[in-house]
């Protein structure tokens, strides 16, 4: 099992394939390709993530989160004050999506007897969650 614990004041974060995984950016991205479980925290800037295999638990108080392809195992949960969050691809899961100011737009099938759920809020910005 691969496990890391990663933190940055100012700049980028960049992980490749990875069991498991903690980053931290005070001011600066963050990007992982393909990683089984991982907790992310920015205060500025954006969270970029190629594939989650387990679960997940992200939050940005001002940037983006994007995540190509999301297969989840776990409940998970994604937390951004000033941004948007965009999912290309995820498993059949419930997605229970939240926006103050913005719009929401969840695509995929949101299976609400799964016993998987993601919890997706925003205060300002937009939710998009395809097939």
């Amino acid at each position: 099992m691969k496990e890391a614990n990663l933190e940055a004041k100012s700049g980028r974060i960049e992980i490749g394939n990875i069991d498991e995984v903690e980053m931290r950016a005070t001011s600066g991205s963050i990007k992982a390709k393909e990683v089984g479980s991982i907790v992310a925290n920015v205060t500025s800037g954006s969270i970029k993530i190629n594939k989650i295999k387990q679960s997940c638990n992200l939050s940005s108080n001002s940037g983006s989160v994007r995540i190509e392809e999301c297969n989840l195992t776990q409940n998970s949960e994604i937390n951004v004050k000033s941004g948007s969050v965009n999912i290309g691809k995820i498993n059949d899961v419930f997605v229970n999506a939240t926006a103050k100011s913005g719009i929401v737009r969840v695509r995929n099938n949101n299976n609400r007897k799964t016993e998987v759920e993601l919890k997706i809020q925003t205060t300002s910005g937009s939710i998009k969650v395809e097939k």
